[in-house]
């Protein structure tokens, strides 16, 4: 378990979602996290992606998995379980059932 340390506001409310061998467009962009592409669907839709759950072509990228960017907003002294850890992220489920991802920095290990 996990114990919220830090507040986290959801960057979007429409959060990008993928299936397993849906191919996107990507861009290397800054971020404070690493290890994550910026990506495009076909149909406009963006949103960050860890790198680690797609495989790289020459000017796009085909999901290894499905992938749902939603984020949790928490607050410190909330517990979370974790599901797992990607590129400096935990996905999570909140006490309440939701599901999401919370940058590791704003959890510690209970």
């Amino acid at each position: 378990m996990y114990r919220v340390v830090k507040s986290h506001q959801p960057e979007s409310i429409q959060p990008l979602v993928v299936v397993r061998g849906e191919k996107l467009q990507f861009e290397r962009r800054q971020t404070q996290w690493e290890g994550w592409l910026w990506c495009m669907k076909q149909n406009g839709e963006k949103g960050w992606v860890p790198e680690s759950w797609v495989q790289l072509k020459d000017n796009f990228c085909i999901m290894k998995r499905g992938y749902d960017a939603t984020e949790l907003k928490v607050d410190p002294g909330e517990t979370l379980q974790p599901l797992l850890i990607a590129a400096e992220w935990l996905l999570a489920v909140t006490f309440d059932g939701k599901q999401g991802w919370v940058p590791l920095d704003c959890v510690e290990l209970e």
